[in-house]
């Protein structure tokens, strides 16, 4: 008898985690092949007997109509109930639903009951949440104090970006006493593990001797995204664009970015000569937490031979050669010379940068 054959023999009896690895067998392309209805026959068995991650990946079933039809209400109904046996990312994800108005009514005091729920259970990623949540004043009244609190839970833990957005609120003096030294210490931790916008606030905060007039000034501070995405050590993902600027040969583009499935933020873009792009503002989401951004210096795309020309009053005029970069968001994608990517209308150091 194969491995699987004793698999579904374990769990045609009655063993639930037997169940959960069966339907996990195939939810993916592993065993018998991908086969998201049987996946969901045999998550509800498990789900029924009360395993709270069957639950959870149930309520995603429904929650993205794998194997199932589509089904708010259902999705909601199972991940409520993993969430109250304590699935940190069954809380996380009513949260984001919550928050974000996916397929339900916005609800953000609903969405900050669900966050803490996960938080008070030990999850990091649900801790980050509420403390930068109440850093915006995004489902919640401003409070920088309850901000400062849940952020440094999740810091103290290693987490690189409640290390980076607590550097900031020191450096700005929110919640805490300003304190550039403690400012530092923070962004270094966070540094340290490759948490690439940390490096232009130390430069800033810390420069190295000589170079204190190079010291800008914190609402002129921007990122390299392709060098974001190469650092980090989680990915960032897209959730959808919600509005296109085209300003000569630059593209501005406001998107909705995560960061490994954890937190939501709005984004500015700014694609530098962009010489070609295609661009759906409402991007599907194709994948749980949304698809993964990506970022190519080689790529097929960038070999065309047009790239190299922009429109000109009476045809095509040649540009000087660049050094073109791919970014793809999802279904849309623009090639330009250069990215950076802000918060929108905030360039600041402080937690609701983008990461």
């Amino acid at each position: 008898m194969s491995p699987f054959d004793e698999l579904r023999a374990k769990a045609e009896k009655g063993d639930a985690r037997a169940q959960l690895d069966l339907a996990l067998a195939y939810q993916n392309p592993i065993g018998p092949g991908r086969d998201y209805a049987r996946a969901v026959e045999w998550f509800r068995k498990a789900a029924d007997q009360g395993l709270d991650e069957a639950q959870y990946k149930l309520g995603l079933m429904f929650q993205f109509g794998h194997g199932v039809e589509k089904d708010c209400a259902g999705a909601i109904t199972w991940l409520c109930k993993a969430a109250d046996q304590g699935h940190p990312l069954a809380g996380i994800q009513l949260g984001w639903m919550y928050l974000n108005g996916a397929d339900i009514q916005k609800n953000r005091a609903e969405a900050i009951n669900w966050f803490r729920k996960a938080a008070d259970h030990g999850s990091s990623p649900a801790q980050y949440n509420l403390g930068t949540l109440y850093a915006e004043g995004r489902g919640a009244e401003k409070d920088d104090t309850e901000a400062v609190k849940w952020l440094r839970k999740v810091a103290d833990q290693g987490h690189d970006a409640a290390q980076y957005a607590l550097g900031g609120m020191y450096a700005e003096g929110r919640g805490v006493e300003k304190d550039d030294t403690q400012a530092v210490a923070w962004f270094r931790k966070a540094a340290a593990q490759g948490y690439a916008a940390a490096h232009s606030n130390l430069r800033r905060l810390s420069p190295a001797p000589g170079q204190e007039s190079d010291q800008a000034h914190p609402s002129q501070l921007v990122q390299d995204l392709g060098a974001i995405i190469k650092a980090s050590q989680h990915e960032l993902r897209i959730l959808g664009i919600r509005h296109v600027d085209v300003a000569g040969s630059s593209l501005r583009l406001e998107a909705i970015i995560a960061r490994s499935t954890q937190f939501l933020e709005t984004s500015e873009i700014v694609c530098f000569n962009a010489v070609d792009y295609s661009i759906r503002p409402t991007n599907p989401a194709t994948m749980e937490g949304g698809p993964a951004i990506e970022f190519h210096e080689t790529h097929p795309l960038l070999e065309a031979p047009h790239l190299q020309l922009v429109p000109g009053g009476d045809g095509e005029v040649f540009r000087p050669p660049l050094t073109l970069k791919l970014l793809i968001l999802d279904q849309s994608h623009v090639i330009a010379e250069r990215f950076e990517i802000r918060k929108r209308g905030d360039g600041r150091p402080g937690p609701g940068n983008p990461q």
